[in-house]
């Protein structure tokens, strides 16, 4: 059966790649594959093909690739998603899951990890490498950061907004942009974000706030049973 894919990176080279890589070596999906420069570019695909799998970048000027996959699910609710990203999965891999995708793999990974994702998130089955299915499982054998324990409450409202924007993996340029803020105020809030709350890595502050949010959801939920 014939499969539609899309591929969306603002790297033509990645994007080639990819689709002459699931061409040439996965014959078995009879894969036709689109390719989208950006998140406007995607949506417009988007509303006129009915894609099976979208293969996408979470880093893209304009629109990060979580937000990018949610706007894409309302006209494409059956495809899968599959992340390919330049960061490391304890960064972003939990996140993107958790958002939706049916896997993600770092583009080092793609030479030996692309055809065997592609394939088994085809089937219906999430993809997840061996490194990331140890974080699902609790293999980052604790490795919290003492932050984690800290209370938010010490930020100002803005604080927390550009924290949580941050950690979706938006780009600063791109917040100062949708706040109406210029990019230096932005590195300004960041540095005071990093002091109040004990942050020493950006892995930090993504991790703290995906745990936040886990526990928010914890508690919608056993208010809702």
């Amino acid at each position: 059966m014939l499969k539609h894919i899309l591929i969306v990176d603002d790297h033509a080279m990645m994007r080639r790649g990819i689709a002459n890589t699931i061409t040439n070596e996965l014959p078995q999906c009879n894969a036709i594959c689109d390719e989208a420069t950006g998140w406007e570019d995607a949506l417009k695909k988007a509303a006129e093909t009915g894609y099976d799998l979208v293969i996408l970048d979470i880093s893209m000027p304009g629109m990060n690739g979580i937000e990018l996959m949610s706007r894409l699910k309302v006209n494409l609710p059956a495809a899968a998603f599959l992340v390919v990203s330049m960061h490391a999965e304890e960064l972003y891999g939990l996140k993107v899951l958790r958002a939706g995708a049916d896997g993600y793999i770092t583009k080092s990974q793609v030479a030996d990890e692309l055809l065997i994702a592609v394939d088994r998130v085809l089937r219906g089955e999430r993809y997840l490498s061996r490194n990331l299915a140890d974080l699902l499982i609790g293999g980052n054998h604790g490795d919290e950061p003492e932050t984690g324990k800290d209370s938010d409450s010490r930020l100002s409202r803005r604080e927390r907004q550009i924290m949580e924007l941050l950690a979706e993996g938006v780009l600063p340029k791109v917040v100062a942009a949708d706040l109406g803020i210029n990019s230096k105020t932005v590195s300004t809030y960041k540095k005071r974000i990093f002091t109040k709350m004990g942050f020493k890595t950006d892995a930090e502050l993504i991790l703290y706030v995906s745990r936040q949010s886990e526990q928010s959801q914890k508690q919608a939920n056993s208010y809702a049973m």
